[in-house]
């Protein structure tokens, strides 16, 4: 009930939680039809977490503000705090990267990154400090912004 799932899911989560094979026929079985979506979700955060640590790392002034409200560089980067800059030209940069690992505007926008104004895409996230959150399989799964 924890993880919402149900109980072939909960199976197959307790099998990747504690590196259980499972054979290939009876896991095609279990197999439930929205896997693919949930792993190219979690791929489209991880994605973005990276993406998004890079440019903290470009942001002097912004780097400067954690410093000086108690981050040092081993903690930003083991959480992976990033930074989301603003502007149409960010957005463009975001989705240039993304292409690159083969992850489309359309996965964004599903993934709620990037959203569709009346002629331009934005994001919520902008100009914001991005805290990665994890599940409890320690995959990327949402994002925080201050």
């Amino acid at each position: 009930k924890t993880e919402n799932c149900s109980q072939k899911e909960a199976a197959l989560f307790l099998a990747e939680r504690y590196s259980i094979d499972i054979p290939q026929d009876i896991k095609q079985e279990l197999h439930p039809e929205n896997k693919t979506q949930k792993e190219s979700y979690f791929n489209v955060c991880t994605q973005v977490s990276i993406w998004c640590h890079e440019q903290l790392k470009k942001s002097a002034t912004v780097l400067t503000y954690l410093h000086q409200r108690g981050f040092n560089n081993t903690n930003l980067s083991y959480f992976t705090v990033g930074y989301f800059p603003g502007g149409l030209n960010a957005i463009k940069v975001l989705l240039y990267e993304m292409n690159k690992k083969n992850i489309l505007a359309d996965d964004l926008l599903q993934a709620h990154i990037i959203q569709s104004g009346k002629s331009i895409l934005y994001s919520p996230f902008e100009e914001r400090i991005i805290f990665p959150i994890y599940d409890s399989m320690g995959r990327c799964c949402g994002f925080g912004g201050r």
